[in-house]
């Protein structure tokens, strides 16, 4: 019996409302800037999909789009592709209150044999992102049609975390390739420079959710940091 996955409906509700909220963040200049890795990309328990060669070829079409207008408005992006490796998050979780347990605890998840069925089922499947949206602090493209297989290895993968006595922290109704983080913003024109950001990432997104949708392969289940070392 396959597993049902998650509601398209319910995914697109949510899509939506980050949409707005990032949209309004960009209005009233309030993004958050990366200055250095937050502490918890570095310890909390984290698993990804990596895409093959072709496929990070067809995104990195995406991210120089979005580079080309950083460049021209004086805006500094850190890049998928290019000053990280492209993936798809399945789920991170919170670690354990005793760090000195951690890396025991970790090897364990990552060696979880249900988990590890299910990454096997991901392999060589095709997904398609197609909505481009914005937040507080990154832009990220995002698929409506999520597999069910993703939602088993999440199972799968927060029943283990929870044996293990640490937290998954909840990723329903999501499935999202970070393309870009702002690190830097023109001084002076910040506001400018934001709402000439916005729109014109609003023409990407109409482009590719209603004719050019990225369609990637899956070429492998990652597990480590939040930031996996590049290839």
């Amino acid at each position: 019996m396959t597993q049902e996955g998650y509601s398209k409906k319910d995914v697109l509700k949510k899509y939506a409302r980050n949409n707005l909220a990032g949209r309004r963040a960009m209005r009233d200049s309030r993004v958050n800037l990366l200055r250095g890795y937050p502490k918890s990309w570095h310890e909390n328990s984290f698993a990804a999909i990596l895409f093959t060669p072709e496929s990070e070829v067809r995104l990195k079409g995406v991210t120089q789009r979005i580079e080309a207008v950083g460049k021209d408005l004086g805006i500094v992006l850190q890049l998928a592709g290019k000053d990280f490796p492209f993936h798809s998050t399945l789920l991170t979780g919170a670690p354990p209150e005793d760090l000195s347990t951690r890396d025991g605890i970790y090897s364990r998840l990552y060696a979880d044999a249900a988990a590890n069925a299910c990454a096997k089922e991901l392999e060589g499947m095709n997904i398609e992102y197609r909505y481009l949206l914005v937040s507080e602090d990154s832009i990220t493209l995002n698929a409506d049609s999520i597999p069910s297989q993703i939602k088993s290895f999440r199972d799968a993968l927060s029943t283990a975390m929870r044996a293990e006595g640490t937290k998954p922290i909840s990723m329903d109704n999501i499935l999202h390739v970070t393309l870009a983080r702002i690190t830097h913003l023109p001084d002076g024109g910040e506001h400018q420079a934001l709402q000439a950001l916005a729109q014109a990432l609003v023409g990407l997104r109409h482009e590719l959710s209603k004719g050019t949708p990225v369609t990637v392969t899956v070429n492998e289940v990652t597990y480590g940091q939040v930031i996996p070392p590049q290839r």
